[in-house]
């Protein structure tokens, strides 16, 4: 009671701190240790697992084979290398890019491709450039890193990359989120960084009624939203229009 009761005034409204991971100076060695520590918190929140449940559906619509992947601010890559195993479990074609800022989590994650010649990660900035070309494009825990206006460009532009299907993942803010990063990194993570980042990142993200209102205002049409656990929002949105290009055959 008293605890929720003190974290609850601070979580009423965003409040955005700068991240450490995020931090240019940062030493190599603690960025290695924060990206391999993220990499289990996405393992063991499921995370790829619900967004390839997504892919797999709208394939299963749409009766596509091949999966051409985009991960926006990809980080360490993890996200994208699982989605590869799986694909590759159930007889997909998939290849995939990953897009990050950072030069040192690019290059973390191409040392870690496991896919040589379906994967490959290059730095770019999802503010100013998304290429097109795949008919999946899909975001994990970045927009809640960006102002309200920022979050909606990058959804806009998302929605104009893709060819089939957007899906974003990311946190709600909520005490309970609050609580479950503080204690669910520091049980996953031996890395000060993803403690500390990881109840910034909560407090800085979205409720689902702000992201509705993102993606209204990014021109998203009939998106849908749910809330997954734990404690997270995640958005579907597929290109429906006559002209859209579902690329289910080519290479």
């Amino acid at each position: 009671m008293g605890m929720s009761t003190f974290l609850a005034p601070s979580l009423i409204e965003r409040s955005r701190t700068p991240e450490l991971m995020d931090q240019p100076g940062l030493p190599r060695t603690q960025l290695l240790s924060a990206l391999t520590g993220l990499a289990r918190v996405h393992l063991v929140s499921g995370t790829p697992a619900q967004i390839w449940k997504e892919i797999r559906n709208w394939a299963a619509r749409t009766d596509t084979q091949t999966l051409r992947v985009l991960d926006i601010a990809c980080g360490g890559g993890a996200v994208l290398r699982n989605l590869a195993k799986r694909a590759e479990r159930e007889g997909f074609q998939f290849s995939g890019l990953g897009l990050d800022i950072n030069p040192r989590a690019v290059n973390f994650a191409n040392q870690h491709a496991k896919y040589a010649g379906l994967l490959r990660y290059k730095v770019g900035d999802a503010l100013s450039d998304i290429p097109g070309g795949f008919n999946v494009v899909i975001c994990t825990l970045f927009l809640h890193h960006l102002h309200e206006g920022e979050a909606q460009n990058v959804m806009h532009r998302m929605m104009n990359a893709t060819q089939g299907l957007l899906v974003v993942h990311d946190l709600s803010r909520s005490t309970l989120g609050y609580l479950l990063a503080s204690v669910g990194t520091r049980l996953l993570s031996r890395a000060h960084i993803v403690h500390t980042d990881g109840v910034s990142s909560v407090r800085g993200a979205f409720t689902k009624s702000e992201f509705a209102k993102l993606a209204a205002a990014a021109d998203l049409q009939n998106f849908s939203l749910r809330s997954v656990w734990p404690c997270r929002i995640c958005l579907c949105w597929e290109k429906r229009s006559v002209d859209a290009v579902v690329l289910s055959g080519a290479a």
